[in-house]
């Protein structure tokens, strides 16, 4: 996300690698640019050709901060600012400048590859109805019908891509600032092991890959949704392949990149529900009296990836009982059953 600054005194910030901070003391700059490492400054008049030239060079403005004391120049910065909001749809807020510490968490993008799953649709859900989001990217080989859609969708973007030819499905383009992934299948469904290595493994990391832009100060996070009990040595093919995947993942070069391993989930609403899956279900009712690990809802597991996606690894409490998990080069933030289960009901 990128910030416009306005400020009287020089305290300003951004919370992603980009900032706009337009300042009336010049020296401020140097300052402001040792403090926060990562964000960028400039000097700009409070003028519509100042803005258009920053939205030029950052790409857009998200979010103005005005912090005068003077009632005056609130009352005439909000005049301007008004017409800058319907010019760049960007929203404007009045008082103190946030630090760093305060506006990390922040984003303003967020891309979702698998929503027409169990888990999926209910990310998909909670991504439209918060108010963290400006822009909601829905990508996939299909896309949620719009009968099936919230009423708040107004910031949904969908799209319905070929995972053989991503190059033409402008991943890239949406410079989404965290990737959510809950793209996958099953053996079963994908009608050969070698099928579903091919979708669940290489589709996603192929995807991942083609969603991270090329810009390095753009700081990206992704979060995978994998599985309890995998391990790219398994001798099983499902463990195996979403190991694989993680490390996969993990190894693209994303500042942050999460990997959720939930139990078995409850609340799929498929319509077939398989005996098996019956089964365990009564039996890991009964054990999540007594352990954590059992089962989670996919409603839980949703709001879980949101706040995680929201707050990042260095935001999660001591409670997610985040651990860092991977290998050199493939390192990445892991959260387990009774960690989601924490964010998810918090």
């Amino acid at each position: 996300m990128s910030y416009a600054a306005l400020c009287d005194h020089g305290v300003a910030c951004g919370c992603g690698s980009k900032s706009v901070a337009t300042l009336r003391r010049k020296e401020a700059l140097s300052d402001l640019a040792e403090k926060h490492r990562g964000f960028f400054f400039s000097l700009l008049p409070v003028t519509s050709a100042a803005f258009a030239k920053a939205e030029e060079v950052f790409g857009r403005v998200d979010v103005l901060f005005f912090n005068t004391p003077s009632a005056k120049d609130q009352r005439t910065f909000k005049v301007f600012s008004q017409k800058l909001e319907a010019k760049l749809g960007a929203d404007v807020m009045f008082g103190s400048m946030p630090t760093p510490h305060v506006t990390q968490h922040i984003m303003s993008t967020a891309l979702i590859l698998g929503a027409t799953g169990a888990t999926g649709r209910q990310l998909l859900r909670e991504l439209l109805s918060s108010n963290e989001w400006s822009k909601v990217g829905e990508y996939g080989r299909r896309v949620t019908p719009e009968a099936d859609l919230p009423q708040n969708r107004g910031k949904l973007e969908q799209k319905t891509i070929d995972f053989e030819n991503l190059e033409a499905a402008g991943l890239k383009d949406g410079r989404w600032d965290v990737v959510f992934v809950t793209l996958g299948t099953t053996r079963a469904q994908a009608g050969s092991a070698e099928l579903f290595e091919k979708i669940d493994r290489e589709y996603v990391v192929n995807a991942c890959k083609a969603a991270k832009t090329n810009d390095p100060a753009h700081q990206q996070r992704v979060v995978y949704l994998s599985s309890s009990g995998v391990n790219p040595s398994s001798p099983f093919l499902y463990l195996r392949s979403k190991g694989l995947t993680e490390l996969a993942i993990a190894g693209l070069g994303y500042s942050d990149p999460i990997v959720f391993r939930p139990a078995l989930f409850k609340g799929t609403q498929r319509a077939g529900t398989r005996l098996v899956e019956t089964m365990l279900g009564y039996v890991t009712g009964a054990a999540s009296h007594f352990t954590s690990n059992a089962e989670i809802h996919v409603a839980v597991l949703a709001k879980a990836m949101m706040k995680a996606g929201i707050l990042g690894s260095s935001g999660l409490p001591p409670a997610a009982g985040a651990t860092k998990a991977g290998q050199e080069a493939s390192w990445f933030t892991l959260i387990g059953n009774k960690g989601a289960l924490f964010l998810g009901q918090e």
